[in-house]
């Protein structure tokens, strides 16, 4: 019987550390978007004209690549933050 208890305990146990880290990741992954909403946010107010609006309604693939190229690179230090 002892053994079946140890067992129990440890399941319980890697069943917490599974949440814990599934709750964490979750946080992160929030918070990083939110950042990433932010920072093109802010982006797109330093730049002349309205970037979305030359995306998606002009189909500027400059302003997509501008765009993308600084996501990227807040993406980066995002996760370099949260490592």
């Amino acid at each position: 019987m002892v053994p079946l208890f140890a067992e129990l305990v440890s399941q319980q146990q890697a069943i917490h550390m599974v949440l814990h880290n599934l709750l964490a990741s979750l946080a992160y992954g929030i918070a990083g978007i939110g950042l990433m909403v932010a920072a093109f946010k802010i982006f797109d107010w330093m730049t002349p004209g309205d970037l979305g609006k030359e995306i998606l309604e002009k189909g500027n693939l400059a302003a997509a690549i501008l765009a993308t190229g600084f996501l990227l690179a807040v993406a980066l230090i995002v996760a370099a933050a949260f490592a």
